[in-house]
């Protein structure tokens, strides 16, 4: 049984390096400064709030979500025709989960007074996803259902490579698992930062 779940973990370990090395690639970009992830084919960073119109600074609420969501629908193409872009995904560290999901599903939300209520008109509208390895503990990102972030493998080879030998000369076996893949930005129209000081 344990050579067993010695193959099953080594496959569980390839497929969390992948999902580490796409949250990566987002927090590379800040939006601000000096270029330090992905440079898009425009030569401008994958989140830019001047050239790219995808990178704010609005704390995690209702208005936040709406400046966001805006910016995203009114994205161009390179004709200068608006897209209209769905948000589909609101990606949160852990931290923001609860204020996520509460802006996700509340049919009623606390206005900014702090005693009246008012229709949350953002509900449903959004599937969040809550992730430990957005490290930021205040910074959150709207993605697009497709057309953003695609992981390319090998070969096109999207199951990891198992590899066993067993010595003769000494009673060890040595396992080694191989998957080559790397995530790359396709877009920046359908993804949205929210750096939040």
């Amino acid at each position: 049984r344990m050579f067993q779940t010695t193959a099953a973990d080594a496959g569980t370990a390839a497929a969390v390096t992948i999902d580490e090395q796409v949250y990566a690639l987002l927090e590379l970009n800040t939006g601000v400064g000096p270029v330090q992830g992905p440079v898009m084919g425009d030569t401008n960073q994958l989140f830019d709030a001047t050239n790219h119109l995808n990178a704010g600074t609005e704390a995690l609420d209702l208005a936040g979500y709406i400046a966001r969501r805006t910016a995203m629908e009114k994205q161009t193409d390179d004709q200068g025709k608006v897209l209209g872009i769905r948000v589909a995904y609101m990606l949160v560290p852990t931290e923001l989960r609860d204020t996520a999901e509460d802006l996700a599903g509340s049919e009623w939300l606390v206005a900014a007074s702090g005693t009246a209520q008012r229709i949350n008109t953002v509900r449903r509208q959004f599937t969040v996803v809550s992730t430990p390895r957005l490290t930021d503990a205040n910074d959150w990102y709207l993605a697009a259902a497709n057309g953003t972030i695609e992981v390319a493998f090998l070969r096109g080879n999207r199951m990891p490579a198992i590899l066993r030998d067993e010595g003769w000369n000494t009673d060890a076996i040595h396992w080694k698992v191989r998957h080559p893949s790397i995530p790359f930005a396709v877009d920046w129209r359908g993804l949205q930062l929210a750096k939040v000081a």
